[in-house]
């Protein structure tokens, strides 16, 4: 059945599918109705099937400046005929037509500034009963969405002080980063520090000459003792404490992707090459300014090193990934394989008087009790699940796990190297290419950067949009940038410019 538009007493209703999508006699009356009267700050709104728009246009006039609203219509019919009543689109209010949860997730990180905190769906006509069963699945991904952004936020809030003053100092000189991915036409095993790594240690040994590794920091420790190079390392950590997976570590023929905003020394203590990379883990325009100017690849902002390594692997190869130490569990009194630093830390606080120190720190998370690949129970924490939960909802089926006691189970098949015999013939060597912006524009590019924080200390709040990455993870605007708050944040990172560019002399 069409669409049919029909007169009633307060304006027009719609009949769908031998269904009114308003009410017969009063559809403006009702769809008024719908809309909140209390409208709340730092909220997302989701208006469902709007139609006809009553009401919406003095409902985006009235929404807080520090909330956004989306415009959702999932049936083809109903979304095509919407358009010609659709408002203007800006920069906090948006149409969607599609199940599109990466584009709402994008959305939200151009948003972050908002430092939006809860969800408020508005169902505006009866539009969304054709599809009910897709609109409550695709809103309790968006309900995820915003609960997680907001825990990002409170986590960058935390640590973005730290990642950004480590970004400065590894601007103090043009970074180097790589041209293209190369490809790896062998399966690819990504490890971790987890107790998968030493119980699998023989298995992936034989088998590295054949097949590709990359391998997470944490888990480099253990690899050197093992005897096992891997072709490809990864970090992303920030903190000092990081460095400990290096020390002692000797890979001169082996890269490293590093992450822009990990800490300055990992760098000098790689013997091998090093390609800048930068997480996605914020749309502010300092940023973006960055990834334009240096050219330097988005890595997804995953939380884990592990996740990253993984989404590395599936864009460097159509082979099988097979994960060894990325367990996301552990058994009590022991967290990581031997070799590793973590676990050599573990023991080196250990007396029969004092317990695993490192370890109860960790076990100050709520602890889980997961399946494990055996089909037994193994400890986790909600941390590491909600990593889990990344590849346990991955549509990709090119992922296999190691039938190891110590991991999670994640509904992935089990790798057998029967599958695929073709690959115990060794591996071709790996060919990077990289590149680095000219030394004169990245000094003209940094001197632009402190010239915006020069001016705005100075009064000048005609660039204050451009410093919305002092605020990553918390509201900002107009009102907050002439702030004393902002005022001294700026100093600081002009100091922390002004101390960086100084060394490169």
């Amino acid at each position: 059945m069409q669409l049919e538009m029909i007169r009633a007493l307060d304006g027009d209703t719609l009949r769908y599918q031998g269904r009114y999508l308003y009410s017969s006699r009063y559809p403006q009356r009702q769809a008024l109705s719908r809309f909140p009267s209390i409208l709340s700050p730092n909220t997302l709104y989701v208006v469902v099937s709007p139609l006809l728009h009553y009401g919406l246009f003095e409902f985006v006039s009235q929404v807080p400046d520090n909330s956004a609203i989306i415009c959702l219509e999932l049936d083809a019919t109903l979304a095509q005929f919407h358009r010609s009543y659709r408002l203007k689109e800006t920069l906090n209010f948006r149409y969607l037509e599609t199940m599109d949860s990466y584009l709402v997730e994008h959305w939200l990180k151009d948003w972050e500034f908002l430092a939006l905190k809860t969800l408020v769906v508005i169902y505006a006509s009866a539009g969304h009963q054709h599809l009910l069963a897709n609109y409550t699945q695709f809103m309790d991904s968006i309900k995820v969405l915003v609960e997680q952004q907001h825990k990002n936020a409170q986590m960058l809030q935390r640590v973005h002080r730290r990642w950004l003053r480590n970004c400065i100092k590894q601007l103090a000189s043009a970074p180097v980063t790589y041209t293209t991915l190369p490809r790896m036409e062998r399966p690819i095993v990504v490890v971790g520090a987890g107790l998968t790594l030493e119980y699998a240690r023989d298995w992936l040994a034989e088998r590295a000459g054949s097949y590709y590794v990359i391998a997470v920091d944490t888990a480099l420790p253990a690899l050197m003792a093992y005897g096992i190079t891997p072709d490809l390392m990864i970090c992303l950590e920030a903190s000092v404490i990081n460095l400990l997976d290096f020390i002692g570590v000797y890979y001169p023929d082996v890269p490293m992707l590093c992450d822009l905003s990990a800490h300055p020394q990992t760098k000098r203590l790689h013997a091998g090459e090093t390609f800048f990379t930068l997480s996605d883990f914020s749309h502010a325009s300092f940023y973006q300014r960055i990834r334009e100017v240096f050219g330097l690849p988005s890595l997804i902002a995953g939380g884990s090193v592990g996740i990253t390594a993984i989404t590395l692997a599936l864009q460097m190869s159509d082979q099988p990934i097979i994960l060894c130490g990325i367990d996301f569990a552990f058994t009590l009194g022991k967290s990581h394989a031997r070799g590793s630093y973590t676990h050599a830390m573990q023991l080196a606080g250990y007396h029969r008087l004092v317990g695993i120190p490192l370890l109860q720190a960790t076990l100050e998370r709520p602890l889980v009790k997961v399946q494990g690949v055996q089909d037994h129970l193994l400890d986790s924490d909600v941390v590491m699940q909600s990593y889990a939960q990344m590849l346990i909802h991955s549509t990709t089926k090119r992922i296999f796990t190691l039938n190891s006691p110590y991991a999670m189970a994640m509904g992935l098949p089990l790798w057998n190297d029967e599958i695929s015999p073709m690959f115990a013939e060794s591996k071709p060597k790996i060919t990077w290419s990289s590149t680095a912006v000219h030394r004169a524009v990245h000094r003209a590019w940094c001197k632009r950067e402190m010239t915006f924080l020069e001016q705005f200390i100075n009064g000048d709040l005609s660039c204050w949009q451009e410093l919305s990455y002092l605020f990553v993870g918390e509201e900002y605007s107009r009102e907050i940038a002439q702030s004393s708050q902002a005022k001294r944040r700026a100093i600081e990172v002009l100091g922390w410019w002004q101390a960086s560019m100084a060394s490169s002399k």
